[in-house]
């Protein structure tokens, strides 16, 4: 559409009228807990320690992996596999 007569035509066999406002938004209410307490985040209540060590177990095996797939010329999965076993016994 060369012009903007050409767009507001084509808009108005579309269904929409030139000029026309679209509505505002609806403002977002905000939620909140029934209790009233604050969001349960990642500390002790949802085992945050156990969080941590899963975190840490998890970066040993893949840096161990890494190695693996390097010196043996493995696959990255049978190198994951291998880290796996060697570190959890």
């Amino acid at each position: 559409m060369k012009n903007r007569e050409e767009r507001v035509a084509f808009l108005d066999d579309c269904g929409f009228k030139a000029g026309e406002e679209t509505p505002a938004p609806q403002q977002q209410r905000q939620l909140h807990n029934r209790d009233g307490k604050a969001p349960v985040g990642k500390g002790k209540e949802l085992g945050g320690d156990k969080e941590a060590e899963e975190k840490k177990n998890a970066t040993l095996i893949l840096n161990r992996a890494a190695e693996i797939e390097n010196t043996h010329k493995v696959s990255p999965a049978t190198a994951v596999t291998i880290a796996q076993r060697e570190l959890n016994g």
